[in-house]
């Protein structure tokens, strides 16, 4: 019997006959089994690399993704193979992909663009720019330098001003100024002036140029800055006129007039003013020639020591005590606090020791101020300080505060303080903390 009669071979495969049994082979590609029957998954072996596989039952095929080709999309495409990049920039290959690297003074993704540096105004002081492709130049103004001219040239630097009369040099845009000293004038003081061109000293007076100014060496009796002043012999150091007379000045000499009783050429002749004791009460006498002076006792007043002193002149008690006449002179009554024979001595009211001995006496006019140490509080530094407490104000319209007094000294450059405050209506405001400092 021949058991290919029927065909059992699918798709066309070749039928071998054997013995009672068959055998199909050349079966298509992507067919398998014993009658050729079974479909092979031609893709489950994963061969494309950088694809999706596709079965089409006889065969298979990879569908690449981009930027990969080769039957298994196993071989990068050069994107760079075409020279997609322009003016020398240099390509590099990607995946579907290109990158240029432009050379200097291009721009754009194939570099096609020339950069315009001069769009971005680099060049200062109103230079001109021109854009010369990878870089730029900078034409400068007179007076400036520099590769963007940002540089004003100094023109003193020249030293065409003349050293000798200038002060100093102004530098300006492409130009300069010479400031010149006092004496000098020019465009680069280079001229000097005569200061004694215009004959400014009097009286046959000789003129000394002296640079920025003049000097007159005067003749006697001359002086002054131009000798315009005539000095005579009343200028003289000392006054040729003694005993406070006053002195004229005469041509080529000089005249005294002399205080009443006194004499003399240079009123030299004076009188004994102290004769006749003149002084009362036993008053001293001072003669000075044109005039005496009486140095009086204590009680009299005067020029002569003839009027009695008043004993309670004004301020004779100080810190306000108050002044009473006595048959021997006066007494001062002190006020609370002080003491001495005219009130001039503040009571020490810290002698007594009235502190404790952890705090420190400061003495008061009339009283003490105990300065506590620290927490301790009260008049007599005896009461602890209360560290938390409340304070409520219950006044709604007249302004209400408490005052907390430290009376130890805070020495420091900060402190801190904890409080919380409250306030009874909507929209209240105040002073919440203020500190003050007192002695």
């Amino acid at each position: 019997m021949h058991d290919c009669a029927d065909n059992p071979c699918a798709l066309n495969a070749t039928c071998i006959d054997l013995v009672n049994d068959f055998e199909c082979q050349n079966c298509p590609k992507g067919f398998k089994g014993k009658r050729c029957h079974i479909k092979e998954d031609l893709c489950a072996s994963s061969p494309c690399v950088h694809g999706t596989c596709v079965d089409s039952l006889f065969k298979r095929s990879c569908l690449c993704e981009e930027g990969w080709t080769g039957e298994n999309c196993e071989t990068n495409i050069d994107e760079c193979v075409d020279s997609p990049c322009k003016n020398g920039a240099t390509c590099i290959d990607g995946i579907g992909n290109f990158t240029c690297h432009c050379q200097a003074g291009y721009r754009g993704v194939r570099c096609q663009h020339l950069i315009d540096h001069c769009a971005a105004q680099p060049c200062s002081n109103n230079a001109t720019c021109t854009n010369l492709g990878p870089s730029y130049h900078c034409a400068c103004l007179l007076g400036f330098d520099g590769v963007h001219c940002e540089h004003n040239i100094d023109e003193c630097k020249l030293g065409k001003c003349n050293t000798l009369g200038t002060e100093t040099c102004q530098d300006g845009v492409n130009s300069f100024e010479c400031v010149c000293k006092q004496g000098w004038i020019g465009e680069n003081c280079e001229r000097k002036i005569d200061q004694c061109a215009d004959s400014p000293c009097q009286n046959n007076a000789t003129c000394v140029d002296i640079g920025s100014t003049f000097r007159c060496d005067c003749k006697s009796p001359w002086s002054g800055i131009r000798c315009e002043i005539e000095m005579g012999f009343c200028s003289s150091n000392p006054n040729p006129c003694k005993n406070d007379g006053h002195c004229v000045n005469l041509l080529g000499d000089y005249f005294c007039v002399c205080p009443e009783g006194v004499s003399g050429k240079n009123c030299e002749i004076a009188p004994n003013r102290c004769l006749g004791e003149p002084c009362l009460h036993g008053g001293v006498c001072g003669d000075f020639g044109s005039r005496l002076e009486c140095a009086c006792p204590k009680g009299y007043t005067g020029a002569g020591c003839q009027y009695l002193e008043d004993s309670c002149a004004p301020g004779v008690c100080k810190n306000g005590g108050e002044c009473q006449r006595t048959s021997s002179g006066f007494h001062c009554k002190c006020t609370p606090g002080f003491t001495g024979s005219r009130c001039e001595t503040n009571i020490d009211d810290c002698s007594s020791s009235p502190c404790p001995e952890s705090a420190t006496c400061i003495d008061q006019i009339n009283t003490h101020k105990c300065l506590c140490s620290l927490n301790m509080t009260g008049a007599e530094c005896d009461k602890p300080i209360e560290v938390d407490y409340d304070l409520h104000f219950y006044d709604p319209v007249r302004p209400s505060m408490a005052i907390q007094s430290v009376p130890a000294r805070l020495n420091g450059t900060a402190y801190t303080i904890s409080l919380w405050v409250k306030f009874d209506a909507p929209n209240a405001k105040g002073t919440v903390l203020r500190m003050m400092s007192s002695s």
